[in-house]
């Protein structure tokens, strides 16, 4: 690794070209009639209040606790939407391993970790970008450089558990999106 943890020069093409995707990416997403096409009429993809409230309906049926816990206060939402939103939520949740590669990362995961849950690329996409090459990291750590991640959420992280919990999570989205 380079000095100071950023990498070495040939480490910089992967990061120019990674902040390049990142920043196409967020002006596909939230600045570009692309996705929508010409109807969208120069809104942001034509977000409107009912895509607003469908938004915040998944957000309350999320990985299915609502309509299970408390079915009368669930919203209706078509399931192979909600099974499709709950997929990519469940897929987030899978980057809860990089907790360890975030030890004596600049700068912590968690932050990064939560708001891939949101707005995966988004937020994931800049944290591969900041963060050191594990070399660097590992030096960092040992010396005793950057975040404290607690032993805990490291263990929770990388234990067999979390993948095998997902794919469950998985395999029930998929059955509801496509037999609910």
């Amino acid at each position: 690794g380079g000095e100071g943890g950023q990498g070495t020069p040939a480490d910089l093409p992967a990061k120019v070209g990674l902040w390049g995707a990142w920043a196409v990416y967020l002006y596909h997403v939230f600045l570009s009639d692309s996705p929508c096409g010409a109807a969208a009429a120069g809104e942001m993809c034509g977000i409107g209040m009912p895509t607003i409230m469908e938004a915040i309906n998944l957000s309350i049926n999320f990985w299915f606790v609502t309509p299970l816990v408390l079915p009368f206060l669930a919203p209706e939402v078509h399931p192979a939407l909600e099974g499709l939103f709950n997929f990519v939520i469940t897929y987030g949740v899978l980057f809860a391993g990089f907790l360890s590669d975030g030890r004596g990362q600049k700068f912590p995961m968690p932050p990064f970790l939560v708001g891939t849950a949101f707005l995966t690329n988004v937020f994931y996409l800049p944290y591969l970008g900041l963060r050191r090459p594990l070399p660097d990291a590992s030096a960092a750590a040992a010396a005793g450089e950057g975040e404290k991640i607690p032993d805990s959420y490291v263990s929770f992280a990388e234990s067999k558990a979390l993948p095998l919990a997902m794919v469950g999570v998985a395999v029930a989205c998929a059955a509801w999106a496509c037999f609910g």
